[in-house]
């Protein structure tokens, strides 16, 4: 059983939490969608998948690689130890993703209203993962003179 939340949290704790909860809930979203409609979601995309084997890695790495982040961001809900390795977790995953697609989008010319809108997305998670980060004070066991 996990611990319950602290009840005396600050408001940076709060907001750390409350966007863990987001992030974790966004990726676990994303996760089963990819998982239960891959083909469906590409078509989106304008990328049909065509054959079993690309939905079964469409599956797997659009969804079950989710699952799996979402699993962790928000399981540092309940382990405020694991916040700082959650948050970062969730600014290089929001980061990279919206660094592959800006790549796409400049390569590959391929910018429709989707592609842009996950772009402005990602690159808010990353923001705002990189800001609770910054504002939720130094990792545990920092020596006074910020040195490790």
């Amino acid at each position: 059983m996990p611990p319950a939340p602290e009840s005396n949290a600050t408001l940076t704790d709060r907001l750390v939490v409350a966007g863990l909860v987001f992030a974790g809930l966004v990726f676990l979203g994303f996760g089963v969608a990819f998982m239960g409609w891959p083909a469906e979601l590409f078509e989106a995309l304008g990328e049909p998948l065509t054959s079993p084997a690309a939905r079964t890695d469409v599956r797997a790495l659009n969804g079950g690689l989710q699952l799996g982040v979402g699993a962790y961001i928000l399981r540092a809900v309940f382990y405020p130890a694991d916040r700082r390795a959650a948050l970062l977790l969730g600014l290089f995953c929001y980061a990279c993703l919206a660094v592959g697609r800006f790549v796409g989008l400049v390569l590959d010319g391929s910018m429709s209203r989707v592609s842009l809108g996950l772009l402005a997305a990602e690159t808010l998670g990353a923001l705002i993962s990189g800001a609770l980060l910054v504002h939720s004070g130094p990792p545990p066991n920092t020596p006074p003179d910020g040195r490790s």
